[in-house]
C-alpha cells in the first residue's frame, strides 16, 4: 500500500520553473529512497538507491545529495558492503563539511566510523563513531542515536572492548525505555547480551 503514493510522485512530470524543479528533485530523491526501502529485497532496494543517488545529483542540492549519500552508505552496511559504504559515507562526509551541514556531517561520520572497522583503523573508527553521535545529540538529534549505539557496540565488539559498547547500548536503552523508540530495541537488548558475555559480567 505505502508503494502507490511513492510511485505516483516519481511519476510527476518537472513543474518548468528552476526553483520548483528544484524542489520536486529533492523531494523525488527523498522518495526514490524511501521506495527502495519499502520494497522487498537486498537488490532492488539497491537499484532505487542508485536512482535516488541519481536525481540528487541533478538536483544540484547539497542537502538532497547528502541525504541520498548517507542513506546509500546505510544500505551497503545492511549489506556488507563495508568498501561501498566507506566510499559512499566519505563522499558523504566531505559534502556535508564543505557546505556546512551539521547534520549530515555528524550523520556521515558516524558511517564512515563504522565502515572502518576491521580496517587496521579501528582507534580512529570509535573515535570517529563516538564524535559523530556526540554531535549529532548535541543539535538536539535523537530519533537515530540507538542505530549509531548499534553501530557502536557493533565496532566495539569486533575490537574486543566490550566495557565501551556497553556504556553505549545501556545510554541507547534507557533512551529508548524513556522515550519509546523501539524500533532498534531487540538489537540492541542482544547486543548488550554479547557484550556482557565477553566483558563477564552476568548482570
Amino acid at each position: 500500500v505505502g508503494l502507490r503514493p511513492v510511485a505516483r510522485a516519481l511519476d510527476e512530470p518537472e513543474l518548468g520553473d528552476v526553483a520548483r524543479d528544484r524542489r520536486l528533485g529533492r523531494a523525488k530523491a527523498t522518495l526514490a529512497e524511501r521506495r527502495g526501502q519499502l520494497l522487498l529485497g537486498a537488490d532492488r532496494a539497491l537499484v532505487e538507491s542508485r536512482a535516488g543517488l541519481a536525481v540528487a545529483r541533478r538536483s544540484a542540492h547539497a542537502h538532497s545529495l547528502a541525504l541520498a549519500l548517507c542513506h546509500a552508505a546505510l544500505l551497503h552496511h545492511l549489506r556488507r558492503e563495508t568498501a561501498d559504504a566507506g566510499e559512499r559515507a566519505t563522499a558523504a562526509l566531505e559534502l556535508a563539511a564543505d557546505q556546512g551541514l551539521t547534520f549530515w556531517v555528524a550523520y556521515a561520520r558516524v558511517l564512515r566510523g563504522r565502515a572502518l572497522v576491521g580496517t587496521g583503523e579501528n582507534d580512529t573508527a570509535l573515535a570517529l563513531m563516538a564524535q559523530g553521535i556526540a554531535e549529532y545529540r548535541a543539535l538536539g538529534s535523537e530519533v537515530e542515536v540507538p542505530l549509531f549505539a548499534a553501530f557502536y557496540a557493533e565496532g566495539c565488539l569486533a575490537l574486543e572492548r566490550p566495557s565501551d559498547g556497553l556504556r553505549m547500548v545501556e545510554g541507547a536503552l534507557d533512551f529508548v525505555e524513556r522515550q519509546h523508540v523501539c524500533c532498534h530495541e531487540a538489537e540492541l537488548r542482544r547486543l548488550r547480551g554479547e557484550l556482557l558475555a565477553r566483558s563477564g559480567r552476568n548482570d
